[in-house]
């Protein structure tokens, strides 16, 4: 029998680290995160052993895995020593490689590599984080790294590729989370299946076992807070641009989003 294993997905500037800082304070849960086969070689922080021992203590992993170790059994020795601590394994996926690329990978290709790297030894869980693509494009594109690299038409095919996997697994919108934290904490933590922790809008400012800007948030931690978030109206250029493109209303059909308006 195949042993369990939660994966909690979204793309970049989602509020996905926000939401996974939520999860991952939660009293029996560990959390690594923006995991993916081949994050490491983008980014040695996404390094899934480095992450588990760094923040879990996983010394039986760190003394069995060696340079012939392949990224799936790493995972199995991560999850057996943290089952065996008590904890709930949560793998926060980088999406982005998936299903936007830039500026990491050439192209996008639409399915998360995470999963097909471990499904034939996990029995995977997945949900997902989403936003309204507005929003999200706007907060994309102001990126360094990213402004130039990705067209609007790119962001959309992404976005309704990665919604098409939402629909499919099961999501929970940011603008809802932002709302009600608490509510939609328990929706996650039931899809998840991992142990609700209601104290974690009291703990998650402080917890820092996340990949960001870690000396940012602890800068913050005594005055941020979880805020509703609003779709912001556009130009009419811009709302042009947005109506050509077929997969802008896909994605807001399969997550139920209204359409962006006007300034």
């Amino acid at each position: 029998m195949k042993s369990k294993l939660r994966v909690f997905s979204s793309l970049a500037r989602t509020g996905g680290t926000l939401v996974s800082r939520c999860i991952g304070c939660m009293q029996g849960v560990a959390l690594l995160s923006e995991i993916h086969p081949s994050g490491d070689q983008v980014d040695r922080s996404m390094n899934i052993l480095r992450q588990a021992i760094d923040w879990y203590d996983t010394r039986e992993a760190e003394k069995l895995a060696n340079a012939t170790t392949t990224f799936a059994q790493v995972t199995q020795m991560i999850a057996r020593e943290l089952k065996a601590k008590n904890l709930q394994l949560v793998i926060r996926d980088w999406a982005h490689l998936d299903f936007m690329a830039v500026p990491f990978l050439p192209e996008p290709c639409h399915e998360s590599m995470l999963v097909k790297s471990l499904q034939n030894d996990f029995d995977i869980t997945q949900f997902h984080l989403v936003r309204h693509p507005v929003p999200q494009w706007l907060s994309t594109n102001r990126l360094d790294i990213v402004k130039g690299k990705l067209s609007l038409e790119q962001f959309l095919e992404g976005h309704y590729r990665y919604s098409l996997q939402c629909a499919e697994n099961g999501f929970v919108r940011y603008e809802d989370f932002c709302d009600n934290p608490l509510s939609s904490m328990q929706l996650i933590s039931d899809q998840l299946d991992i142990s609700f922790d209601p104290d974690f809008l009291n703990k998650w400012p402080n917890y820092f076992f996340i990949t960001g800007d870690t000396i940012e948030m602890k800068k913050r931690a005594n005055s941020v807070r979880i805020e509703p978030v609003r779709v912001p109206a556009v130009d009419a250029d811009f709302y042009r641009r947005l109506h050509g493109c077929q997969y802008y209303h896909q994605s807001l059909e399969l997550l139920g989003y209204g359409d962006v308006q006007l300034r």
